[in-house]
């Protein structure tokens, strides 16, 4: 999974490079990137963000419990 959020924010950002993701827990991940592309990942009410969060989940299962992904600076 934590390559998978790498991957769709490494192709959203100006500066891919700079993406990090980590995993908190099994159902938690953070992705940080430079602060300039954060504009970028949130997206225009936070639509571009809220995409990610719902394809990372589609590719989990639906089944199981929801992944939490947040940003962080």
């Amino acid at each position: 999974m934590k390559e998978f959020i790498e991957y769709i924010a490494r192709n959203i950002v100006d500066k891919p490079d700079s993406v990090r993701v980590i995993r908190a827990s099994d159902t938690s991940y953070q992705l940080m990137v430079d602060p300039g592309d954060i504009g970028k990942v949130i997206g225009k009410h936070g639509t571009m963000i809220s995409f990610i969060r719902v394809l990372v989940n589609s590719v989990h299962g639906s089944g199981k419990n929801r992944i939490s992904l947040e940003i962080i600076e």
